[in-house]
């Protein structure tokens, strides 16, 4: 009954970042609305999933729509916080394989009530190359407290969400997670990689920027 409330916790607790968005989305830095979205989506999923659970018991339909919608908004995200400037052509290469990806996989050799796990992993390591390249760019230029920097914070759970994200589609497409003992013990890291990250986020949340205030303050 403990794990089962745990459990609970651990996926609504997206909802703590969510709320704190709502009061602070006003009067904050644009370069973030990107963040405020993907925070929005993430909760309105988690409760989309709910009902889907409840009465088709699956959620693998507005799952697999939420991670294209998720890879698309955190490329918006980097691209507000500048790291395309010297390569657009990027952020539209990627976001183009992305959708291609997707669609490939979803319609053509799976469905789109299955795990589109391929995809997954697809899309989790160039964000996670991203978000280490925006950490080290964060790393050499700014001079205050990272520890307040909300693209810092927002960027470290990122490598840490993402980076367990894709050992764990590994794992299903590689068919390791066959022993239930094992799939289990994955499914309750993930649990708390997924309420780790939902914290940060609501810290970095705290954190962002007011209107006319540079991501890396001069």
């Amino acid at each position: 009954m403990h794990f089962d409330l745990f459990s609970e916790i651990a996926t609504y607790s997206i909802l703590i970042a969510a709320i704190i968005a709502l009061f602070k989305f006003k009067g904050s830095a644009s370069s973030f609305l990107p963040f405020f979205v993907f925070i929005w989506v993430g909760a309105a999923n988690e409760i989309v999933t709910y009902f889907t659970i409840t009465y088709l018991r699956s959620n693998m339909v507005n799952n697999n729509i939420y991670v294209l919608t998720e890879s698309l908004l955190l490329l918006w995200l980097f691209y507000c916080w500048q790291l395309f400037n010297r390569t657009k052509w990027l952020m539209w290469a990627l976001g183009a394989s992305f959708i291609l990806f997707w669609l490939g996989e979803v319609f053509v050799f799976s469905q789109i009530t299955r795990v589109a796990a391929y995809f997954r992993v697809f899309y989790s390591f160039p964000i996670v190359l991203l978000s280490i390249s925006m950490i080290n760019r964060l790393l050499t230029q700014e001079r205050g407290n990272l520890l307040k920097n909300a693209a810092f914070i927002i960027c470290v759970a990122f490598v840490i969400y993402f980076t367990f994200k894709i050992l764990v589609e590994i794992f299903y497409i590689y068919g390791m997670m066959h022993s239930k003992a094992f799939r289990t013990s994955v499914f309750d890291i993930m649990r708390y990689i997924n309420l780790l990250c939902n914290l940060i986020y609501a810290v970095a949340v705290l954190w962002i920027p007011r209107k006319k205030s540079s991501l890396m303050p001069s």
